[in-house]
C-alpha cells in the first residue's frame, strides 16, 4: 500500500484506471470495509488500482476541534494496510487553503493527478468550500473529465441502523463496547508512549502508566477492565483503565490521558509503546473526598478485574466478535 501527501505525490506516481472514494473513514467500521471491497472488485475487473483520499485533520476537527475520533491517522493506515483494504492512500491536509478550495477546482486536482476512472460516493457526500460539492456535481463534471460515479448503497446493521462512525461513537459513550467493537476492523484502543507521571499511583499502591489519547477528544470517558500489549512483550496483559482528567489529584481538565494499572507487571514503563484497549465499562470517572478513599475504589476495581477472567475470555474467543 502507498501513501501520497498531495496531489503533487500523487500525480509523480502515475496512476491509470483509479477506483477511488473519499471520505473520513474513521473506525473503518463495516460499512467502510464493504465500500472499500465493492471498490476493490470493479478495479480488479479491470486491473486497475484503488485509492481511498482521506483528510488530516478530520473536517469537523478543523472547524470545531470536537470529534472523538476512533482512529488516529497512523492508527488508520495500519488497518488498512495489514487488513490489505486499498491499494493507495492520499492523505491530504485539511487547512485553510483546501477548506477553501472550489469543489470544481478540487475535482480538478483530483483528475490532474491521476487517471480516474470512477468515483465511488455517498448520496449525502459533500466536499469543497462551504460544503458546496455534492452528488450532482459530480455527475456533471463526470463527462468533462472521463470518469463514472458509482452511488455507494447505505450499510444498515441488524437492527437496520445506518452503520456510521457517529453510530459508534454513540455506542462507545454508553459502554456498549462489545456492540460497537463487532462493527469495527479492529477493537476501539488507545495506542501511545508512557510519559513520566506525578507517580501518585505507587503510593496507593497501584502502579499505572499514563499516555496520551492522541485525539482532541475521547469517545471513552471513565474506568475500564481492559487489555494491554506492551511494547516488546509477547503476550497481553489484563489492566484496569482510567480515560479522562484524574480529578482527585489533578487540576488540570483540558488534558486527557489514559492511565492504566497492568496487572501482576512491575517492570519499568518509561518510553515504552502501550496499545490499550477497554473492553468492559466498570464506572464513571470521579472526584473522591480524599486519597484513602480512591485508594479504596482502585484495590476494588483491580479485584473486580481479576475476577473477571479476561485472558481467559480471551482466548476462547468470548471478548470480541469480527463482523
Amino acid at each position: 500500500m502507498r501513501v501520497f501527501k498531495s496531489f503533487s505525490e500523487l500525480k509523480a506516481s502515475d496512476l491509470k484506471k483509479v477506483f477511488v472514494t473519499i471520505g473520513n473513514f474513521d473506525g473503518l467500521h463495516y460499512g467502510h470495509r464493504s465500500i472499500l471491497q465493492a471498490l476493490e472488485k470493479k478495479a480488479k475487473a479491470v486491473n486497475g488500482q484503488t485509492l481511498l483520499i482521506v483528510f488530516e485533520p478530520q473536517p469537523l476537527e478543523f472547524f470545531t476541534k470536537k470529534v472523538a475520533r476512533l482512529l488516529t491517522l497512523q492508527d488508520k493506515i495500519n488497518v488498512l494496510e495489514k487488513y490489505k483494504l486499498v491499494d493507495n492512500v492520499l492523505v491530504l491536509n485539511f487547512d485553510a487553503n483546501l477548506a477553501n478550495m472550489e469543489a470544481d477546482d478540487f475535482v480538478q486536482e483530483l483528475c490532474q493527478a491521476a487517471q480516474i476512472n470512477t468515483i465511488f460516493i455517498g448520496d449525502d457526500f459533500h466536499f469543497g468550500k462551504n460544503r458546496s460539492g455534492n452528488l450532482a456535481q459530480l455527475q456533471a463534471l463526470a463527462p468533462k473529465y472521463g470518469y463514472k460515479v458509482e452511488v455507494i448503497e447505505t450499510i444498515t446493521n441488524a437492527q437496520q441502523q445506518r452503520v456510521s462512525s457517529t453510530l459508534i461513537r454513540n455506542l462507545l459513550a454508553q459502554g456498549q463496547l462489545a456492540t460497537a467493537n463487532s462493527l469495527l476492523a479492529e477493537p476501539f484502543s488507545f495506542t501511545g508512549q508512557v510519559e513520566k507521571g506525578r507517580q501518585l499511583a505507587r503510593t496507593l499502591d497501584a502502579p499505572t502508566a499514563n499516555i496520551p489519547i492522541n485525539r482532541v477528544l475521547s469517545p471513552l470517558h471513565g474506568t475500564y477492565a481492559c487489555l494491554v500489549k506492551v511494547e516488546g512483550k509477547g503476550k497481553i496483559y489484563p489492566g484496569v483503565c482510567n480515560i479522562g482528567f484524574k480529578p482527585t489529584v489533578n487540576s488540570d481538565q483540558e488534558r486527557w490521558l489514559v492511565e492504566v494499572h497492568i496487572l501482576d507487571f512491575a517492570e519499568d514503563l518509561y518510553g515504552k509503546e502501550l496499545k490499550i484497549t477497554p473492553v468492559e465499562f466498570i464506572r464513571a470517572e470521579k472526584k473522591f473526598a480524599s486519597i484513602n478513599e480512591l485508594k479504596a475504589q482502585i484495590n476494588a476495581d483491580i479485584e473486580y478485574v481479576r475476577n473477571l477472567n479476561l485472558l481467559q475470555r480471551l482466548v476462547k474467543g468470548q471478548l470480541f466478535t469480527n463482523s
